[in-house]
């Protein structure tokens, strides 16, 4: 039996993501790209810079903006976590969501605030304004070896098996590209509002 302390659960607020807080999320952001690793060796992080962020979410429509958030502490006003989401016809990098499917791009908490509950709070938060918008299917792409995976399949993601060609073939590329042997696309199917009870 473990006797080393547990981390407390975080007295978090989720706010929608606005320009006040571009500043706060920019190192998180660096952090998420750093562990992707471009022809192995490269942080994707390189080259990026705050300026060049704040440009990229002005050119977001409205729409995908609301499907941004951020996780505040409620002890320190600090931005320790952020979720970025995109919609049918919202500018994508990685999938195009299709008609009633919101799309999860990326998400990252702080390391001092991992394992306290944050990123399912985040999650939450991304469901339930699926839901309110009636979207029916919850979708993210996971990089293998991702310690994030075993929080989406608690939270009811099932990854969606590939034919071994396109695998093969996304093995090499996100080997390459991500220092990572593939991906992973996982899906939550949401039940209509009469079927869920709201």
């Amino acid at each position: 039996m473990s006797t080393a302390p547990q981390p407390s659960p975080a007295s978090v607020r989720i706010e929608l993501l606005a320009p006040k807080h571009y500043s706060e999320e920019f190192p998180l952001i660096l952090d998420f790209l750093a562990y992707k690793r471009c022809c192995c060796c490269i942080p994707a992080s390189a080259g990026e810079t705050e300026a060049g962020w704040t440009k990229k979410r002005e050119k977001w429509p409205v729409d995908k903006l609301s499907l941004s958030a951020v996780a505040i502490d409620a002890s320190t006003d600090r931005v320790v976590g952020f979720v970025h989401c995109s919609g049918y016809g919202h500018p994508c990098d990685m999938h195009t969501p299709k008609e009633g499917e919101i799309y999860v791009d990326e998400i990252c908490v702080d390391k001092a605030f991992r394992r306290r509950g944050i990123g399912t709070q985040l999650m939450n938060w991304v469901e339930g304004v699926a839901r309110e918008r009636g979207a029916t299917k919850l979708s993210l792409l996971v990089l293998r070896g991702n310690p994030s995976f075993g929080l989406y399949e608690r939270l009811g993601y099932v990854a969606k098996k590939q034919s071994w060609c396109k695998e093969c073939l996304d093995c090499c590329c996100f080997s390459l590209f991500f220092g990572s042997k593939g991906y992973d696309m996982m899906y939550k199917q949401l039940a209509p509002p009469e079927e869920s009870g709201s």
